[in-house]
Parts: C-alpha cells; structure tokens; sequence
C-alpha cells in the first residue's frame, strides 16, 4: 500500500484501521550520496584500481543518483507498466554490479564509464516495455553520463595526448 497513483487507490480508514502502519522515512540526497561514494571509493581504493577510476567514485555516484531521480519522476507506474516500481534498492544494484568488477578489467576512466552505462541500462533499462521509453531512458543516461562524467571524446583525446 502507498499513497494513491500509479494504479493505487485510496483505503477508507474503516479498512485501515485493521492494520498496523509503518512508515519509513527516505534518505535525502547528501546521505545517499556519503553512504554510496564510501563504498565506491572504497571498492576502487582497496582493488588497486588506476587513480584516474578511483576519482570517478563520487561522480559515478552522482550520475547514479540523478538517474534514480530522473526515473522515479519520469517513469511512473501505470497498470500496463506496473513493474515500473523503482526504489533504493535498484540505485544500490547499480553500484553493486561496479564493485564486482577487478582492475584487469576496468584499466581507464573511459571503461568505468561504460561500465556504469552498462550496469544502469542492465538495471533501469530492462525494464521498459516501448520503444518510447528505451529512447527517453537512453537520453537521461547519456544526458547524465555527460553532465557528471564527463565527455568520453575529451577523456580519449587527454588519453593519447598522455600516452595511454
């Protein structure tokens, strides 16, 4: 049970008195944000993963965060997309699939950002049923990736210029 919308409609409080309520407050943005860099940072840090990956930690997370913000506001349920229930625990998969991940495999900044492209079309964009909502999805990822990631053309051209 939730508040009405998105296919939920209103208890009387004759049926709800039948039932304990339990209510959970939501993190606000900046304890989301500690709480998931930490781990991030963390990951990267302890693996031994190149200095360039390990400053991408808070911004992952960032660029994390603003989808999840984008997707819950954007992508409401409905009783055709009913399974458009986004919550914490899909923003926690997301960071979860980044830190499965070893330093063989994630060598630049530019991988880790595909990565992260990955891992949030593997959560989020499994889940769109149209062709609609694929390209509305893939425009607030490539929209974010670029706004707190970073342009993967630049980071190419510092790249060669560096000699990598």
């Amino acid at each position: 049970m939730g508040p009405p919308g998105g296919g939920r409609s209103v208890i009387t409080e004759r049926y709800s008195r039948h039932f304990n309520h339990v209510s959970v407050a939501d993190f606000d943005d900046e304890a989301l944000t500690r709480i998931f860099t930490v781990i991030q940072a963390w990951h990267f840090e302890s693996k031994g993963f190149d200095a360039a990956v390990i400053k991408l930690a808070p911004k992952i997370v960032n660029a994390t965060l603003s989808v999840y913000q984008a997707v819950m506001v954007e992508m409401l349920p409905t009783p055709v997309k009913s399974h458009y229930c986004f919550n914490l625990r899909d923003f926690a998969r997301v960071i979860q699939g980044i830190c499965l991940t070893v330093p063989a495999a994630i060598d630049s900044a530019e991988k880790c950002i595909r990565l992260w492209i990955h891992e949030v079309m593997r959560v989020y964009g499994d889940r769109m049923v149209s062709e609609s909502d694929v390209e509305r999805f893939t425009e607030i990822v490539l929209k974010n990736a670029k706004q707190h990631l970073g342009d993967l053309d630049q980071e190419r051209s510092e790249e060669r210029r560096v000699g990598k």
